[in-house]
């Protein structure tokens, strides 16, 4: 696995050796002890998901008039 330095964008300390795929970009700082995740690392591994808008797909059509 890849080890990242990574700046804690909360108090200012960088973070080495850091495995940001073990937590899927997640980190805690050494210093503060705050979680964050990384923008950088989110920016490159981010999955795009389609977006599903419920005016163009109707599930419940109206039923034919008898």
């Amino acid at each position: 696995m890849k080890q990242y330095d990574v700046k804690c964008p909360i108090c200012g300390t960088m973070n080495k050796g850091i495995y940001l795929g073990e937590t899927h970009g997640w980190m805690e700082c050494e210093h503060c002890g705050i979680d964050t995740m990384n923008i950088e690392y989110a920016k490159k591994h981010a999955k795009r998901v389609p977006l599903l808008r419920l005016k163009q797909h109707d599930p419940y059509p109206a039923p034919a008039a008898v």
